[in-house]
């Protein structure tokens, strides 16, 4: 089964109100539904997530697709250990990156699992080095 890392950009593209819905996230999003992959994510992207679709004022749709996101059993959270801030900070230092961004790479490095993402920069900076990345 393909196991997944996704980026907090693809759950704000799969609920957002003011952006179309990107086909790939459709598909990933039905994917989940029928158990054919699981997704993995860092607890920041949680909150990256809430963040922005409050400010949407999307809470009804919000408190929804939490419910159902975190009940599913395809779908896991990993909370970041104290002893791996360090090596997301290098990662950080390394690339570029936002701290969000680093910790993406960090779980993808640790796990073997593919990033997918919508963020271009992202892309952009860690193509070369790490070959299990999509853009959608």
């Amino acid at each position: 089964m393909q196991r997944l890392i996704l980026d907090a950009n693809i759950l704000i593209n799969y609920c957002s109100i003011k952006e179309e819905t990107n086909n790939k996230v459709k598909e990933i999003f039905a994917k989940l539904d029928n158990k054919e992959i699981i997704i993995f994510l860092p607890d920041l992207a949680f909150y990256e997530f809430i963040y922005n679709l409050k400010k949407q004022n999307q809470s009804d749709e919000l408190i929804e697709f939490l419910e159902s996101f975190i009940n599913n059993p395809n779908t896991f959270s990993y909370k970041m250990d104290n002893s791996e801030f360090l090596e997301i900070t290098n990662i950080a230092l390394k690339f570029n990156l936002s701290t969000y961004d680093a910790t993406y790479l960090f779980l993808s490095i640790a796990t073997w699992y593919k990033i997918i993402t919508m963020d271009k920069r992202f892309y952009n900076a860690i193509k070369e080095y790490e070959t299990n990345i999509e853009l959608i």
